[in-house]
């Protein structure tokens, strides 16, 4: 390969990378969080990855979703989409690229035929998801998440 050919290799690469470098590249989760088995295993797990890209294709916003029992969560037994990982590049906060990611799951879990969905959301990011129709589960309360305060969150879809 010639120094021109690697030249434009290099740029290439650099282009596909999230800005903020927040996103990791390769897993889509925000640095900082360890692997669970869904991430270890993405194409082999019974998850949804969702990925938001602008028109020019760069990734801005991620998602996962998956299908859990109801009952471990609270409700009536049966599957409910549980919606994780809702990351959105820092600099592009405040865009409405977390209501396009969280609009993306929620149109998976209607085609997979989930009837509700449930969330885990840091404290800090409750009013955004009661914005887009979510409710806090008053029965749980605040309960702490890798350090960081949460609450659970349902919504019927």
């Amino acid at each position: 390969m010639d120094r021109g050919a690697r030249r434009d290799r290099r740029r290439l690469g650099r282009r596909r990378r999230p800005a903020d470098g927040r996103v990791r590249r390769r897993t889509g989760r925000p640095r900082g969080t360890g692997l669970d088995e869904h991430d270890e295993d993405p194409l082999g797990s019974r998850v949804d990855h969702l990925l938001v890209r602008e028109a020019a294709g760069d990734a801005v916003a991620t998602a996962r979703l998956r299908a859990v029992d109801g009952a471990a969560y609270g409700r009536d037994p049966g599957p409910v989409a549980k919606v994780e990982r809702v990351v959105v590049a820092r600099e592009r906060r405040g865009e409405g690229w977390g209501a396009r990611a969280m609009a993306a799951a929620e149109r998976r879990a209607r085609e997979r035929g989930l009837p509700a969905a449930v969330l885990h959301a840091q404290t800090r990011a409750a009013g955004f998801y009661e914005r887009l129709g979510y409710a806090v589960d008053d029965a749980v309360g605040v309960f702490e998440e890798d350090g960081i305060d949460h609450v659970r969150m349902w919504k019927t879809l």
